[in-house]
């Protein structure tokens, strides 16, 4: 009887007991002593352990970059106007027309008429002596750049009776060296002007007064002409010349001196070799 009562008063007691202890929290974890030494951490992978966004590294929490923003495109319109240049356009060069001078040949042949004035000697006046004359002219040239000409040329003049002296009859007669400058370049019609100087003498014929011969320097031949080329190798064109001339030698009996003048003006073939 007293062992039945002793059991059920402990059963009684036991059950509140452990509804208790039940609903106590359960107890923290006790802190490791100083003693004992601490966990090591678990291991990691060292590329996941870097610094997040290092560069050769992979975040597992770091979030995807946004994709780039792509280039607007242009939109298409009318291209910009081009710039304005301040500067003056260069000048075009103009080549040099073709030389057809320089190294070439040239033969003139021409008719001459020509006009006497001035004095033949001291107190001698030309017109009293002679009188007008016509003859040939010659010269040869060959050019030594593209606009220059030099040569030599010969002429003869025969001229007439004179007012004073109606038997008589006049050779004139001259020779030299010119320089011959041409104008223009590669056209048809060679415009040109020629300065010459030499020989002039002047030999007179009379029955009724006797010979008589002037011979001296004639120190102006100054030409102005032009050729009109029909053919490469063939030119003709007119001239007109003024001419001066001081006689050194005289006949006997009259005084060197005074200037002898004549006009003349003639027509000129021209020779060209090898052509233009």
């Amino acid at each position: 009887m007293k062992f039945g009562l002793g059991v059920g008063l402990g059963l009684a007691l036991t059950i509140p007991a452990a509804s208790a202890w039940a609903q106590q929290p359960a107890p923290s974890a006790t802190p490791p002593s100083a003693a004992e030494p601490a966990a090591a951490p678990p291991a990691t992978d060292p590329a996941l352990a870097a610094e997040p966004g290092a560069p050769g590294t992979v975040s597992l929490d770091a979030e995807p970059a946004p994709e780039p923003a792509p280039h607007p495109r242009p939109t298409a319109g009318p291209p910009p106007p081009p710039p304005v240049s301040t500067e003056a356009p260069p000048e075009p060069v103009v080549p040099f027309a073709q030389d057809t001078l320089a190294g070439q040949f040239q033969l003139g042949i021409a008719g001459l008429f020509t006009v006497p004035f001035g004095e033949l000697s001291r107190g001698v006046d030309a017109f009293s002596q002679t009188d007008v004359g016509y003859g040939p002219s010659v010269d040869l040239g060959i050019g030594i750049a593209r606009h220059v000409v030099v040569g030599a040329y010969g002429e003869l003049a025969l001229h007439s009776a004179a007012s004073a002296c109606t038997d008589c009859s006049s050779t004139g007669i001259a020779a030299g060296a010119f320089i011959r400058y041409h104008l223009v370049q590669g056209l048809r019609f060679d415009p040109w002007i020629s300065y010459g100087l030499g020989y002039r003498g002047l030999d007179r014929t009379s029955s009724n007064q006797g010979d008589a011969s002037y011979a001296g320097l004639e120190w102006l031949r100054l030409q102005f002409g032009g050729d009109w080329y029909a053919f490469r190798q063939l030119g003709i064109g007119p001239f007109v010349e003024l001419g001066a001339a001081s006689f050194l030698s005289v006949p006997n009996g009259k005084t060197a001196g005074g200037v002898t003048w004549r006009f003349q003006a003639g027509l000129r073939l021209t020779v060209d070799l090898p052509g233009r």
